[in-house]
């Protein structure tokens, strides 16, 4: 069971999220358009698209794609299977999504469906005006919410189809944004047509466009057959998607487990790093990454070039004082849609734990402690909401930061989420943690019990809902190199 203390990666849902921007779950905002027509499309034909979904030569699922058109539009429908080893632990994924699109394939309504184990996300809406409305399911609560949006809303398969349709030409780029729920933030996505290849497919050889997608430092390709389908799709991590028969999708004894996304996506080191709790200092030099669009810099980082220094900090003795401007403070107090703070549950929780007399960096310690003790390590495949954790007890670390931000928030503490890299057993691995505001910003990590969390907690990012796509950008490409410690 150790493997778990390090709480679970974010890996998994990584790699759920990019199937996701495939599958619809992430809306695409239409911004600074360079399509060439925004008129009905006439050529595209109605369709049934089976492929398989392979990790490097090991089959781990299929998805199924149709598209029929109606009298005002399109009706789009999109299924995922999936098979997934984190930690050591196989799980099935199930991705559901259906879709109305208007004539020009801009989106009208939508419901998304995301299913592993114990865990479910349902979230479903309808574009009117200049709003997207909709609601956020989990398997805790239902809430409601409302976008103002002032361009057309595009699903990303469609998406590509209007964008060749359009005579999109080889050099030509456009820029998107992809709008992701977690965050509620639009992220910038760039197409571009890269010219022809001829490929083999279903054994035979085919002529298709190559469309390259990228986002957060992130590519993808996609290559396009003749009528817009996707014939073949490579992604990080030894992913693919190949176009098949409806016959060679569902043959099940061929589906095996992914290889272990948390070990492949996972970052070696050169050095054994010993007992990193006794640690006071960790100085990493970072590579294969642009330093900016990355916060590295800050609190107790300290970032010189790619050299980044990390200190940890005095729960007694700050280290690292800040005094809190009011508005920073109620920002980070707020709940939002998955640190739902305001909750009775949460709050008669936090409440019972705490006691209102009680410093604020004991307050910390106190609800850290439940957290640790009460949430079972489990890796899993879902978004995580504080509600969710709370009435299951168990999850990854980002179960952990959700809940514990929760928790704290309802006890009058600041909380953020940060998410980075931790070193465990000669790797640093992709993990999740919080910020909590004691008097000065304060890391702690639930999911290995740690208040201050030792040093090797690398940030790369921190805020209030901070998206895990962030991180995309980062996985096979970043390096970490020790260069000195102290304890």
């Amino acid at each position: 069971m150790k493997g778990f203390w390090i709480g679970g990666i974010l890996c998994a849902v990584l790699f759920a999220t990019l199937f996701s921007i495939r599958l619809e779950l992430f809306d695409v905002f239409n911004k600074n358009p360079q399509l060439k027509s925004t008129q009905p499309i006439t050529s595209i034909t109605e369709r049934d698209v089976w492929m398989n979904i392979f990790q490097r030569d090991r089959k781990i699922g299929f998805s199924y794609s149709t598209l029929r058109k109606m009298q005002n539009g399109y009706w789009l429908q999109d299924t995922v299977f999936i098979r997934i080893n984190t930690l050591g632990m196989a799980q099935n994924l199930r991705l559901l999504t259906k879709a109305r699109l208007l004539p020009d394939f801009s989106l009208s309504s939508f419901d998304f469906h995301m299913n592993s184990s114990l865990f479910w996300f349902h979230v479903n809406g309808f574009f009117s005006k200049n709003y997207l409305k909709g609601q956020l399911e989990t398997a805790s609560e239902k809430k409601n919410f409302e976008l103002n949006v002032k361009r057309p809303i595009y699903l990303f398969s469609t998406l590509v189809e209007a964008a060749l349709a359009s005579d999109l030409q080889p050099a030509d780029q456009t820029r998107l944004f992809i709008f992701d729920p977690a965050s509620m933030e639009p992220v910038p996505v760039e197409i571009k047509l890269a010219g022809t290849e001829e490929i083999y497919v279903m054994g035979q050889k085919k002529l298709a466009r190559k469309v390259n997608y990228s986002f957060k430092g992130f590519t993808q390709t996609a290559w396009i057959g003749k009528n817009g389908e996707i014939l073949r799709e490579s992604g990080f991590l030894g992913l693919r998607l190949e176009r098949t028969t409806r016959a060679e999708a569902l043959d099940s004894p061929r589906i095996e487990t992914s290889e272990d996304l948390t070990k492949l996506a996972s970052v070696p080191t050169n050095r054994v790093i010993h007992n990193p709790g006794q640690l006071q200092m960790l100085s990493v030099r970072i590579d294969g990454i642009p330093m900016e669009g990355f916060f590295l810099d800050g609190g107790r980082q300290v970032l010189d070039d790619n050299m980044l220094t990390v200190t940890k900090e005095s729960l007694e003795k700050p280290r690292f004082k800040e005094p809190l401007p009011a508005d920073r403070g109620l920002q980070f107090l707020k709940p939002s849609a998955l640190i739902q703070s305001d909750h009775a549950k949460i709050r008669a929780l936090a409440a019972s734990i705490v006691n209102p007399t009680d410093r604020p960096v004991e307050k910390a310690k106190k609800l850290l402690s439940w957290v640790y003790r009460n949430i079972q390590k489990r890796p899993v495949l879902s978004i995580p909401d504080a509600l969710s954790t709370l009435k299951h007890k168990m999850g990854d670390c980002n179960e952990h930061a959700v809940l514990l931000a929760a928790l704290s928030r309802a006890a009058g503490i600041p909380a953020k989420i940060e998410v980075g890299l931790t070193y465990l057993n000669k790797r640093f691995y992709y993990h999740a943690w919080n910020l909590l505001y004691t008097g000065q910003w304060v890391t702690a990590d639930a999911a290995m019990g740690q208040i201050p969390a030792d040093v090797t907690h690398l940030r790369f990012f921190s805020g209030n809902d901070p998206s895990f796509l962030d991180l995309v950008g980062m996985i096979d490409r970043v390096k970490i190199t020790v260069v000195g410690m102290s304890g």
